[in-house]
């Protein structure tokens, strides 16, 4: 699982890699905690492959992120992605 943002990027997207390392498939949920009222948005990746997806926290939140992901097969697997991304642009405090 890895969140990947670029820097040559003016909108403000954030990139989402779901790897399942495992020899099952996996179902990987996304929520978003705050800035977004929609979701949650699901992805299932066979086993021992990758899965790719974007948001645009630019447009959806001022630049401002605070999304969480859980996994089937582990109920105590989890991982919080919070923050902000500066774009250029005025931006308001989170």
């Amino acid at each position: 699982m890895g969140l990947t943002i670029d820097p040559a990027d003016q909108d403000g997207t954030l990139w989402f890699t779901f790897t399942n390392s495992s020899a099952a498939a996996v179902t990987f949920t996304v929520k978003a905690n705050a800035y977004r009222a929609d979701g949650p948005w699901t992805y299932q990746v066979p086993a021992g492959e990758s899965a790719r997806d974007f948001w645009h926290a630019g447009t959806y939140g001022n630049g401002w992120y605070d999304m969480t992901v859980t996994a089937t097969g582990d109920a105590a697997w989890s991982q919080r992605f919070v923050g902000h991304i500066e774009t250029g642009t005025e931006s308001v405090s989170g």
